[in-house]
């Protein structure tokens, strides 16, 4: 087990092993939930849609 993890690393840990364990439709409603929140935080985080990258790209 590693300690000192960032939040974010720690947690991307614990959806990867839990879902390889067990199926999604096996959780509970509210780990779906936080589950689903935590993927749609990832997605927000990684997207370039908004942040005008085109317009700095072509600066």
């Amino acid at each position: 087990m590693k300690n000192n993890l960032p939040d974010d690393e720690a947690m991307e840990i614990f959806y990867d092993r839990n879902l390889n364990q067990q199926s999604f439709s096996d959780w509970n409603y509210a780990q779906k939930v936080e589950a689903v929140k935590y993927i749609e935080k990832l997605i927000k985080d990684s997207s370039q849609q908004g942040k005008g990258i085109d317009l700095i790209e072509k600066i």
